[in-house]
This record gives C-alpha cells, sequence and structure tokens, in this order.
C-alpha cells in the first residue's frame, strides 16, 4: 500500500498542531526510535524527527499509513522479491560498504559531519532526498551508497554483519544484515521502499533495528 502523504514545512507543523486535535502515538513513536508520530482527530497522521528536523510528512491516513508500516515489517521478516538486477551487486557491495557508504555526502549532498552513521544522521539524508526529483534519487551511483549507509546503520546499531546471497539464476547477490540468531533484514526492502513510495529511511532503519534486536 502507498498511502497518500507530502513533505509539509516546520511552520505548517506548528500550524496544524495549533489547530487540529491530536495526540503522540508514544507506543508507534518508541518502535520507530527518532520519530514522533501524531494521530490527528480527524483521521490523518503527522510524522516528525525533532530536533533534528522540525518540519514534517503528513498522511492522509492514519491507518493507511499503519498498514503501509505494517507491510515493511512483514517484507523484513520474509524476504522481498529480488530486484538484485537492477543494482547489479555482487560481494564487492558488502566487502567495501563502508568506502561505498562514504560517498554519500557527495552523491547526496549532505554536510559530511552529519554522516556519522546514527539513526539521527538519516533524518538529514531524508531531508536531502525529498528536494531530488524520484529518478535522480533512485540513479545507480547514489542509490548504492545509500543502501550501503543504511545497512552500516543497522549493522552498528544490531552487532550485525554483512551477507550476500546469490539470486537464483543471476550472476548478482542479495545483500543482506543478518545477527548472530540468523535473522536477517534485506537491504532491497530499502530500494523497493524508496522506488515505490519515497519512504523514510529513519522509519525503515527502525523497523529493521527493532526486527533485529
Amino acid at each position: 500500500m502507498k498511502p497518500r502523504s507530502r513533505n509539509i514545512s516546520e511552520a505548517k507543523v506548528w500550524e496544524l498542531l495549533s489547530s487540529v486535535e491530536h495526540h503522540v502515538d508514544a507506543e508507534l513513536s518508541a518502535r520507530l526510535g527518532t520519530l514522533v508520530v501524531y494521530r490527528l482527530a480527524d483521521g490523518r497522521a503527522l510524522v516528525t524527527q525533532p530536533p533534528f528536523d522540525l518540519s514534517g510528512r503528513l498522511y492522509d491516513s492514519y491507518d493507511e499509513m499503519i498498514e503501509m508500516l505494517k507491510e515493511v515489517e512483514d517484507e523484513a521478516k520474509r524476504g522481498p522479491v529480488s530486484v538484485a538486477e537492477d543494482l547489479k551487486l555482487d560481494e564487492y557491495f558488502s566487502e567495501h560498504a563502508q568506502s561505498l557508504a562514504d560517498k554519500v555526502p557527495d552523491v547526496i549532498r549532505v554536510e559530511a559531519r552529519r554522516c556519522d552513521f546514527s539513526l539521527a544522521s538519516l533524518g538529514h539524508i531524508d531531508r536531502a532526498l525529498r528536494k531530488m526529483p524520484h529518478n535522480r534519487r533512485l540513479a545507480p551511483k547514489r542509490i548504492v551508497p545509500l543502501l550501503a549507509y543504511f545497512g552500516e546503520v543497522v549493522r552498528r546499531r544490531t552487532d550485525g554483519r554483512w551477507l550476500m546471497r546469490r539470486v537464483e539464476r543471476s550472476d548478482y547477490s542479495e545483500p543482506f544484515i543478518v545477527v548472530d540468531d540468523g535473522r536477517r533484514f534485506s537491504l532491497l526492502i530499502v530500494y523497493k521502499e524508496l522506488y515505490e513510495s519515497g519512504a523514510s529511511l529513519s522509519a525503515l532503519a527502525s523497523v529493521a533495528i527493532t526486527n533485529l534486536s
């Protein structure tokens, strides 16, 4: 499901919270880590990431947003339909994840000091991505470093490791972060969600870390 949503400015966030009855969804906010989710009385939802980003993402339907997050969590558990052919990933990707991730400031145009592999850093990257047209955001020269950076954030928070699995009848591989008990999260879920809905990397990372912790 792709719920209808749009970015709104900091001023619009404050205007909305001042004029529409709402409450913080404390349980969902806790699950999503650095994000704060407001459930509005008119059925909409607002997601913010204070203090790193005071703008917000406004969803037309709280229920549809919840359904989208559930689909992401379900996909994380069973693994997505592979799109490895699109990205042409192989063992080089996991072996050089750090150096690939280090390219993010240049290819996304984010200050290098912001890219410290924290959850908060994904908020800065989200904000930069929102300014890019969809086709530029998903160009291989950007999406491959983005996947590496995202994977490094999750790996460091979960004490996980990289795993590349060869896609059947293909020369390419699918990248995962895997933890000691065998649970794993496919990085291609991130590609799929960015391609289909422009999902927040911060929210996706929170789901991944929750599933692996």
